[in-house]
């Protein structure tokens, strides 16, 4: 088997037909499999996947329905996947090329020295807020800058992949599970997972549109900004002891500061006296790796 695929939803019956479709209308010269974990849906997200499983009994991984959490889930899908290579997909989203994974994978195996490969992907945004991150782009390039080799410290400093955009070597879930106690909560867990993928490694990036996000007010993003801030700084405090990133130090002090700026000059941030001093001190380690960087 050269492809695993995990699909991962939570009461996403309107979309979940499209992302399963957009999976098995791949064109490849290969084997691959559909690992869908469902995460207790309660409107009819079950049904429809049940249905397509029963068509499709030999491509078609469907794990019980119960409320689990998206790492959990991950780690049950782990003992059915027989790809050397994974891809991961949302059940609201989908992938508009039927050559993607073709291309990914001929990529992966003409290029042994990267550990994963992505791309561009539009945005279909139903969140009315003109406040919100993605309101004005179409397209997640027009966010962000996406270098052809993208580095570690290229996704340490908060670089936004697109979900469903990403295929990679079955070897990164072991760097992934790892430290699987760094994830900490759901908040930007995509984003934490690529930080431990690349890692001592490097990704690919397509200049091409293959998949498709919808962008709605359900996202967790959107559910706390102050915990969503507070939770990439715990991380990348972890993440300086991790045995890679000690050797990153600069990058992860300046996305650091990035954070507690975003969340000092935010009016329903509480305790800024506190933030603020952890914001000096970040400062201070910030300076001294940047001259010893600079003087090295």
């Amino acid at each position: 088997m050269k492809l695993s695929v995990l699909l991962f939803s939570y009461n996403q019956q309107k979309f979940i037909t499209q992302a399963i479709d957009s999976v098995l209308s791949q064109k490849t010269s290969f084997e691959f499999q559909l690992i869908i974990a469902d995460d207790g849906s309660t409107d009819g997200t079950v049904e429809i996947i049940k249905r397509y499983e029963n068509e499709n009994p030999t491509k078609i991984v469907f794990l019980d329905s119960h409320k689990r959490g998206i790492i959990e889930n991950i780690f049950r899908m782990e003992k059915h996947i027989a790809g050397d290579y994974i891809a991961i997909l949302d059940g609201d989203d989908y992938w508009s090329s039927e050559q993607k994974i073709q291309q990914q994978i001929d990529f992966l195996e003409n290029n042994t020295n990267y550990i994963a490969c992505y791309h561009d992907a539009a945005i279909i945004s139903t969140v009315d807020s003109s406040s919100n991150y993605f309101d004005t782009a179409n397209f997640y390039s027009q966010q962000h800058h996406y270098k052809e080799n993208t580095l570690p410290a290229d996704v340490v400093n908060r670089l936004i992949i697109p979900t469903g955009s990403v295929v990679f070597r079955k070897i990164g879930l072991t760097k992934i599970l790892e430290h699987k106690d760094l994830l900490g909560d759901y908040y930007s867990l995509d984003w934490k997972i690529y930080c431990l993928l690349i890692a001592d490694s490097k990704f690919y990036y397509f200049n091409q549109v293959w998949s498709t996000y919808r962008n709605h007010p359900q996202g967790i993003s959107k559910s706390n900004k102050t915990q969503f801030h507070l939770s990439h700084i715990h991380f990348l405090t972890q993440l300086l002891k991790h045995q890679y990133y000690k050797y990153l130090k600069l990058s992860i002090y300046n996305s650091l500061a990035s954070e507690y700026t975003i969340l000092l000059n935010d009016e329903a941030t509480k305790n800024k006296k506190q933030l603020f001093r952890q914001y000096l001190l970040n400062e201070m380690k910030r300076m001294w790796w940047f001259r010893k960087e600079v003087f090295k």
